[in-house]
């Protein structure tokens, strides 16, 4: 479990299908999170939330950019191995 604002949350963990290979579907999850990511449910900007992000390396940064252009970080990655888990 990590620690965020003094709580203990679990760690995220799925999987899903896709008709592509291993290779494209985690460039698509982790180049293009802005395109798929849901900003309107899911935002620490709430309605100012007009991308998102993540530096693709051990230690880089998810991340939001709010309307007027300031970026707050949501987490850092602990594990980077392409194409298999972040």
């Amino acid at each position: 479990m990590s620690k965020s604002s003094g709580r203990l949350l679990a760690p995220v963990r799925t999987s899903i299908e896709v008709p592509c290979p291993p290779e494209e579907a985690f460039r698509v999850f982790t180049a293009r999170l802005d395109t798929w990511w849901p900003l309107t449910t899911y935002s620490v900007t709430g309605d100012s939330a007009v991308s998102c992000g993540m530096e693709q390396r051990i230690g880089g940064a998810l991340f939001e950019i709010d309307s007027a252009g300031a970026t707050h970080r949501w987490g850092t990655l602990n594990l980077w191995e392409p194409p298999n888990r972040l």
